[in-house]
């Protein structure tokens, strides 16, 4: 049941083959409900995910296929018999497109296909998370989720006490992040969410991520995709901690999954050359959270 959805989401064809292998090896059965309840946004988080994380821990999941099986039997469910049977397809396959997308970005880390990310897939398999082109859209209305600072918050009008109620745009590793492209993506994200949630309709719509740091701003020309990108956001905070950038910029780790020292950091695009040297004379990245203003 799952080759049609491998080929759809363009799974590489050796991974495509650990796959198979392990749904017909591996007692799938036994994981059959927590399967199931992957595709709620609660459940799946809080019952599912821990169940099935401490059951493939005592049987073993190595390079994490087991996990990867799992997920997609989920995607393959919710596309059958969930809230992903009411999307069009191209929607379906390119919110799901992630599972091929993190093998891939696994193999460029470590040097083997593998997956790492189920913390992250739940969002998409309970469809709290979608793609529209570009960019990915997720509901976040837990209020303790926020990720706007406190006095951001405070500034507000309307907030609920203690937060606010968001959609989070996140960036796929193969986006192409011109203006047209995004343009397209939100107008597409707005009409669904119109349509189909109206109940977030004042919802705040934000990002928080690396590529909206003040920093690259000063590293790039004028009209990198990066700082067109940032062009769609009203910057309102500014972390120079958090490390994502390592991960999504230089990618690869040592033998023993560890990230590179800056001075080995690879210089292959130009983003790299301008990080690497930005870092080494002591400057840093981070992360800039805005809000978007379109």
């Amino acid at each position: 049941m799952l080759k049609p959805l491998l080929q759809l989401i363009n799974m590489p064809g050796e991974a495509s083959g650990r796959v198979m292998e392990t749904a017909r090896s591996y007692d799938f059965d036994k994981l059959a409900g927590a399967i199931r309840e992957l595709t709620d946004p609660v459940r799946g988080r809080d019952f599912a995910m821990p169940f099935i994380t401490e059951t493939l821990a005592k049987d073993g999941d190595p390079q994490g296929w087991r996990m990867l099986t799992a997920h997609l039997l989920a995607a393959d469910y919710s596309r059958h018999h969930g809230a992903w049977s009411e999307f069009p397809e191209k929607i379906y396959a390119d919110t799901m497109g992630c599972f091929s997308r993190f093998v891939r970005e696994h193999k460029v880390s470590y040097g083997e296909y593998g997956f790492d990310r189920a913390f992250w897939t739940t969002r998409q398999l309970s469809c709290i998370l979608w793609r529209f082109g570009c960019l990915e859209y997720e509901i976040v209305d837990r209020i303790t989720d926020t990720q706007l600072p406190e006095e951001l918050r405070l500034g507000l009008k309307d907030v609920p006490e203690g937060g606010t109620k968001e959609i989070h745009l996140h960036i796929a590793s193969d986006s192409l992040l011109t203006e047209e492209n995004i343009r397209t993506s939100v107008a597409d994200a707005r009409a669904y969410v119109s349509s189909h949630h109206p109940e977030c309709s004042d919802y705040i719509w934000m990002c928080c991520s690396w590529l909206l740091s003040p920093e690259l701003g000063k590293l790039l020309p004028e009209g990198s995709h990066i700082r067109t990108f940032q062009s769609f956001f009203d910057p309102v905070a500014f972390d120079p901690e958090p490390g994502a950038w390592y991960g999504w910029c230089f990618k690869i780790r040592d033998k023993d999954g560890n990230k590179l020292p800056l001075e080995a950091l690879p210089e292959t695009t130009s983003l790299q050359r301008a990080m690497k040297a930005h870092l080494l004379s002591g400057g840093k990245i981070g992360e800039g959270t805005g809000l978007l203003k379109i």
